[in-house]
């Protein structure tokens, strides 16, 4: 089974740090009310392709490194992002991989998801 990862918008991430609920420095973020760390690497969430040409690389719905579109020759622009003849709406963010006690990965366990939801709803301010 591969590592489990969670997707933190920049703009979220950015209230975080502003309220004191998260920390980040380098490649680590510390999310205080978990008592959780992630290692952290720049990365993209592909809402949709909005061009109407057919998804060659078929990234719409993921998320991926923004080492990984920089191979394929991407634009980063805003919310946007092209790839050849594709455009794509886009969220900017950071993919976290939870850090275990030894500094190994763990799972992300039940109340990761569940934190993040209620901090998008506005529950987190």
């Amino acid at each position: 089974m591969g590592k489990s990862r969670v997707f933190f918008p920049q703009d979220v991430l950015d209230r975080w740090v502003e309220h004191g609920e998260a920390e980040l420095t380098g490649a680590e973020l510390w999310v205080r009310s978990e008592r959780r760390r992630y290692r952290v690497v720049e990365a993209v969430r592909i809402v949709r392709e909005v061009s109407g040409a057919p998804d060659a690389f078929d990234m719409a719905g993921s998320v991926k490194t923004f080492g990984f579109v920089s191979e394929l020759g991407a634009e980063l622009l805003g919310d946007s992002m092209i790839v050849g003849d594709n455009a794509y709406e886009t969220v900017i963010g950071w993919l976290g991989t939870v850090i275990g006690p030894a500094g190994s990965a763990a799972g992300i366990g039940a109340g990761s998801g569940e934190y993040v939801a209620r901090f998008l709803r506005g529950a987190g301010r």
